[in-house]
């Protein structure tokens, strides 16, 4: 569009085009007041163009389309993806517009439905109730096009198992525990993917589970087992239905009381009511706390006050009750005796004497004379006499002699003795030859007896109970009883026992 102004200077040029405008030798592709000074370029018409420029601008435009096999596009047939035919026209600003055509091609065609059914199938409105090939159906495919389906069907079936069982207290079946009778199903799908299911017809059987509490004194047996200490213990056994059970006793043990008191006493002690001024060993029987029968026992030392006088002559010194003395007087100690509470004094009265001691010491061989005494082994030997002050007086000889060496030794053994690495089982006498440590030949004498053991066997069969060495016994078995016999020997007498009871119905 051109609207013209004409004056003597200038001109405005208001114009409308589409993409693109060539004014004054220049090209404008956007909207804009534009101005062009021509005095120079044209001297006869002095002045100043203005342009006000709109641009409209041509469209491009895509047609997506879906089809099946071919369609008529603005009066073409098209049929193939790889075309891209156009169509121009006018756009709402006047300018040209191209659109291009973009086409996906669907086909419709023959199809195979493979199906795997349980029990029964509706397909194309018809009910199957097994296995078929070959049924055809007409529709048109998700994208609108006409096909035809062949069906290839498998009908499947569920699986129905029934089970018969019993059980003592519990069952597990398919990781569920059962504890009481009863029909139970468990439902699943079958390895061929169809709901089945299993049913237990279940039976239980309960096991036995009795609780005994007891209080004992030092022992109780409870299914021919002693016990004698507190606690819960249990019994395990099969029921008459065949069932595991088990009994339980909760046991309390109690214990008699054996106090055993040792006392000092002086003159006298008394115990439980009763005195007692003679040294002994007294017992006292009661039932304790618990109500068993007790014993207490009293270890009694009485001591009386014991003052005691001790005249001594002694030669230089004297040690009495661990002290030394050395001259001569009268001289007390105060004391209590051990494991008494008495207090005594005794009174020493003291004389000194000053002695003489001589030593000599001689070594021999087999004797030697002394004082006109002859000695025939090593020791230290004294020589009493009175010195010239009129003090007992002792001489000391320290004798060594080397003789052959004679040893002579009773023994009496049980079964066996080992003397110098040599057993012996017979009782007799016995020597041993051998040079001892002085290089003397010397010879040990062995006086043996030897004893044997005792061991009987006895076999006996009785009602309820039979006593043997003091012991009463109720139940069958095996028994031992263990002394020392006539001859000082360890020895066993075995009981065969068969106790048989007697019968209550």
């Amino acid at each position: 569009m051109l609207s013209l102004t004409v004056n003597q200077c200038n001109r405005a040029d208001h114009i409308s085009a589409c993409d693109s405008l060539l004014w004054n030798g220049s090209v404008y592709r956007t909207d804009g007041i534009y101005v062009y000074d021509h005095t120079l370029a044209e001297p006869d018409r002095p002045g100043v163009d203005t342009l006000y420029l709109t641009i409209r601008h041509s469209t491009t435009g895509v047609d997506m389309q879906e089809i099946c096999d071919a369609t008529i596009w603005h009066g073409q047939i098209v049929d193939s993806e790889e075309d891209h035919p156009t169509y121009v026209t006018t756009n709402a600003a006047g300018c040209d517009s191209v659109v291009t055509l973009y086409l996906t091609i669907h086909h419709g065609g023959l199809y195979g439905d493979t199906l795997v059914a349980c029990d029964s199938l509706e397909w194309d409105e018809v009910v199957y109730y097994s296995s078929i090939e070959g049924p055809t159906a007409y529709y048109s495919d998700v994208h609108g096009c006409d096909s035809i389906v062949t069906l290839s069907l498998t009908i499947n079936s569920g699986t129905f198992g029934s089970i018969l069982d019993t059980a003592c207290d519990s069952y597990t079946w398919h990781e569920a525990a059962y504890t009481t009778a009863g029909t139970y199903t468990y439902d699943y799908t079958n390895a061929d993917g169809c709901a089945s299911t299993d049913t237990l017809h279940l039976t239980i059987i309960p096991s036995t589970h009795n609780s005994l509490s007891e209080t004992a004194c030092n022992s109780y047996e409870w299914h021919e087992a002693t016990y004698t200490v507190s606690g819960t213990y249990t019994y395990d056994y099969t029921n008459t239905d065949g069932c595991s059970s088990t009994d339980t006793l909760t046991l309390t043990v109690n214990h008699s009381t054996h106090n055993s008191y040792t006392y000092n006493a002086c003159e006298s002690y008394t115990w439980h009511g009763t005195e007692y001024t003679v040294s002994g060993t007294y017992t006292y029987d009661y039932i304790n706390d618990d109500g068993c029968a007790s014993t207490d026992t009293l270890h009694l030392d009485v001591s009386i006050h014991d003052d005691m006088a001790y005249h001594v002559v002694a030669c230089d010194r004297y040690i009495w009750n661990e002290t030394e003395y050395t001259a001569s007087g009268i001289y007390t100690f105060d004391h209590t005796q051990p494991g008494s509470s008495c207090t005594n004094v005794d009174t020493l009265y003291l004389t000194i004497n000053n002695a003489t001691h001589n030593a000599q010491t001689e070594i021999a061989c087999e004797s030697y004379i002394w004082h006109e005494t002859p000695y025939t082994t090593s020791g230290t030997y004294t020589y009493d006499y009175t010195n010239a002050d009129g003090c007992a007086s002792t001489d000391t000889l320290y004798l060594t002699v080397n003789n052959a060496t004679h040893n002579a030794q009773t023994e009496m053994a049980c079964e066996s003795y080992t003397w110098h690495e040599t057993p012996y089982t017979t009782s007799g006498t016995y020597t041993y030859d051998y040079l001892n440590a002085d290089g003397c030949a010397s010879t040990d004498t062995l006086y043996l007896t030897v004893n044997h053991a005792t061991h009987n066997a006895q076999t006996e069969m009785a009602c309820e109970s039979y006593t043997w060495h003091e012991t009463p016994y109720t139940t069958s078995g095996t028994y031992t009883y263990d002394y020392t016999n006539a001859d000082g020997c360890a020895s066993t007498d075995t009981l065969y026992l068969t106790v048989n009871n007697a019968t209550h119905n």
